[in-house]
């Protein structure tokens, strides 16, 4: 009988090492936490009054079960940037459960200028349009 409370014992402590170390190695590495779904938080960004772009989105794990994120957010005219930086910050931690977030505000131009580094190209409404 002893063996065997042994062996479980063993194969209790080896699943919990293994277990460690994959969320230690996920810290380690920077990685995205496994629960973080980046599109979902960049649509829910989006649908912040005032925010019309989330780009360069990074998301990485502090800690086992702390979340950091930082991202370019492109605010529309006529609204404001802090505004918009407040509530998208709201949302990430409430919604998201992500205590540490950096955003960085980008006010959209009422007119972009066409992009001077690709030819025959305009930007019209935030996208580029091809002729």
């Amino acid at each position: 009988m002893d063996p065997l409370l042994s062996l479980a014992s063993v194969v209790l402590l080896v699943i919990g090492a293994i277990r460690l170390l994959r969320d230690a190695l996920g810290v380690l590495m920077d990685a995205v936490p496994p629960d973080i779904d980046l599109d979902a938080i960049a649509r829910g960004l989006r649908g912040v009054s005032g925010i019309v772009a989330v780009h360069d989105i990074h998301c990485w794990s502090i800690d086992t079960g702390v979340a950091a994120f930082a991202a370019h957010i492109e605010v529309a005219p006529g609204h404001n940037p802090q505004f918009a930086v407040q509530r998208a910050t709201e949302v990430l931690r409430t919604r998201y459960g992500i205590g540490h977030v950096t955003l960085q505000p980008e006010v959209v131009p009422v007119h972009r200028p066409a992009d001077p580094f690709i030819p025959d190209v305009e930007v019209t409404e935030g996208r580029p349009h091809q002729h």
